[in-house]
């Protein structure tokens, strides 16, 4: 509970869209509703994919990504993709309990790593990271390509 109000942790569903567009956009990476509708069918329709959202009184206000990876060069590991909590609700536990879950969730795909990637200009996010035990790997620079 926090402020009064207690935070409640389910797995998202596709009524969740328009809230997810807004808290994308808070993120830095806005997308037309009717793109990030595919893009979360897709996720709650892989079983390698986990989206969790925070609601506080029916309305979300925070969302965590992650989704199994397995790679030649380490152990199975799940990556989040992407951990965003509304501007209002941000230093308040949010970012804690999502992460809380999707650290369970991993488990339960008998993982035991969890990584992630941050912008190198999102220190708060660096230090809400550290301060949640987790540790820098290496720094690295991200290619992309259109095909």
């Amino acid at each position: 509970m926090r402020d009064g109000q207690e935070i409640t942790v389910r797995s998202a569903n596709e009524a969740d869209i328009e809230a997810l567009c807004k808290l994308n956009a808070q993120l830095g990476y806005p997308a037309d509703c009717e793109v990030l509708k595919a893009r979360v069918a897709f996720i709650l329709n892989h079983p390698a994919h986990k989206l969790f959202v925070a609601c506080v009184g029916g309305n979300v206000i925070g969302y965590v990504h992650g989704f199994e990876q397995r790679m030649l060069i380490m152990p199975p590991f799940v990556e989040v993709g992407s951990l965003v909590v509304d501007e209002a609700w941000r230093s308040k536990g949010v970012g804690k309990i999502l992460m809380q879950r999707i650290e369970n969730w991993t488990k339960q795909q008998g993982c035991h790593l969890v990584l992630l990637h941050s912008n190198i200009v999102r220190e708060r996010a660096h230090q809400f990271y550290l301060n949640f035990g987790y540790r820098l790997l290496k720094t690295s620079r991200v290619f992309i390509k259109d095909v």
